[in-house]
C-alpha cells in the first residue's frame, strides 16, 4: 500500500511539472523520487527490523512457554521491547520461577506426606494382624475353659448321682440296722 500511493504521489508530481523545461522536469523528478522513496525506504527498512524484534521476542517467549526460565535480563532487553515489556516480562519469568519453586516444595511435603502415611498404614496393620492373632488365642481359650467347665459340671452331676446312690445306701443300711436291732 505504501508502495502504491508513493507510486502515485511520483506521477502526479511529475505531470504537474511536466510543462517545464527539460531541466526543471528532470530536478522535479529527482526532487518527487528522493521526497517519495526516501520515507518509503526507511519504513520499509523500520518494518522490516521491526519484524526482527517481533521475532526475537516470539522466540524469547516460546522459551518461557516451554518453560526455559535459564535466561537473563540482558536476553530479554536484547529482544528490542519497550522497556515497560522488558520489566513486565522479566516480572513473568520471576513469578514463574517462584511458583515452579513452590510446586517443587508442595512436591515434597506431598511425598514426605504419603511415605509417613504408609508407614503408619503398615504400623497400623502389623498391629491390627497382632490383635487378630491375640483374639484368636483368646477364643481359643474360652474354648478350652467352656469344656472344661463342661466336663466338671459333668463330674458334678456324676458326683451328685453317687452322693444320692450313697444316700439311698446309707439310709437302707441304717434301715437294715435298725430291724436287726
Amino acid at each position: 500500500m505504501l508502495v502504491g500511493s508513493s507510486v502515485i504521489v511520483f506521477t502526479v508530481l511529475t505531470m504537474l511539472f511536466s510543462s517545464a523545461p527539460f531541466g526543471q522536469r528532470m530536478l522535479s523528478i529527482l526532487f518527487a523520487a528522493l521526497s517519495v522513496g526516501g520515507p518509503s525506504m526507511f519504513f520499509l527498512w523500520r518494518r522490516r527490523h521491526w519484524k526482527g524484534e517481533r521475532g526475537q521476542s516470539a522466540v524469547l517467549l516460546g522459551r518461557i512457554a516451554s518453560g526455559d526460565l535459564a535466561f537473563y535480563a540482558e536476553d530479554i532487553r536484547q529482544t528490542g521491547m519497550t522497556p515497560e515489556i522488558v520489566a513486565a516480562t522479566r516480572a513473568l519469568v520471576v513469578n514463574l520461577e517462584r511458583t515452579v519453586s513452590r510446586f517443587s516444595q508442595l512436591s515434597s511435603d506431598v511425598r514426605a506426606a504419603s511415605e509417613q502415611l504408609i508407614g503408619q498404614a503398615r504400623s497400623l496393620s502389623r498391629a491390627t494382624s497382632g490383635q487378630a492373632s491375640a483374639a484368636e488365642a483368646t477364643s481359643g481359650s474360652l474354648r478350652e475353659i467352656d469344656d472344661s467347665v463342661q466336663n466338671m459340671r459333668q463330674s458334678m452331676d456324676a458326683l451328685s448321682s453317687n452322693a444320692e446312690e450313697t444316700s439311698t445306701a446309707a439310709t437302707q443300711m441304717l434301715a437294715s440296722i435298725q430291724e436287726a436291732s
